[in-house]
C-alpha cells in the first residue's frame, strides 16, 4: 500500500481527533472503538486504518456476527497491527493557516482511491469468475452454490 495522510492535533484541542472518532464508533458497531490516544487526523488511507483497527480490536462482522481477525497466515496485515502504518504527517499550521491547500490534496488522495477501489473490485470479479468456473467436490449435503461461495470468499480475502 502508499502511506496516508494524516494532521497533527490542533494545540488548543488535543481532544478533538479523539471526541469525533468516539461519536462516531459509538453510532457504527462496525467501527473499532475510540482510544483517548486518537490524536492525529486521518485523511488518506482511512478504510486501510479503520480496517486493521477493527481487526485488531476483535469488531464484529455484520453479515454473520463472527469477529474479524486475520487470517494466520496474513503477515502484512498483522505486521499493521503490530506496528500500525506509514503516514505523511502535515503540520496543524498547515490545517489552520492553508485549509484550501489541504482539502485539495484530500480530494486527491479520494479521487485516487476512488480509481483504486474500481481496480480492486474488477480483480474480485476476475476471481470469483475464476472460482465459478472450477470443478468442485461438494461435501455430503452441500450445494455448488455454497461451495462456490466459500470459495470465493477464502480466494478474495486472501488477496486483499
Amino acid at each position: 500500500y502508499q502511506h496516508g495522510f494524516a494532521h497533527e492535533p490542533n494545540p488548543e484541542k488535543p481532544d478533538e481527533i479523539f471526541q469525533h472518532a468516539k461519536q462516531m464508533s459509538d453510532r457504527d458497531e462496525l467501527l473499532a472503538p475510540a482510544r483517548s490516544t486518537m490524536r492525529f487526523g486521518v485523511f488518506a488511507k482511512t478504510h486501510l486504518t479503520g480496517l486493521v483497527q477493527a481487526v485488531a480490536h476483535g469488531v464484529r462482522w455484520e453479515h454473520d456476527g463472527s469477529i474479524m481477525k486475520p487470517m494466520a497466515d496474513d503477515e502484512e496485515m498483522l505486521e499493521h497491527i503490530k506496528y500500525g502504518l506509514f503516514y505523511h504527517v502535515i503540520s496543524y499550521d498547515a490545517v489552520r493557516d492553508h485549509p484550501d491547500k489541504v482539502q485539495a490534496l484530500m480530494r486527491a488522495q479520494n479521487n485516487d482511491q476512488n480509481c483504486a477501489m474500481g481496480e480492486h473490485e474488477m480483480a474480485m470479479f476476475f476471481q470469483i469468475s475464476r472460482v465459478c468456473r472450477e470443478d468442485h467436490k461438494l461435501l455430503p449435503g452441500q450445494t455448488l452454490w455454497e461451495a462456490v461461495r466459500a470459495k470465493a470468499l477464502d480466494s478474495v480475502s486472501a488477496s486483499w
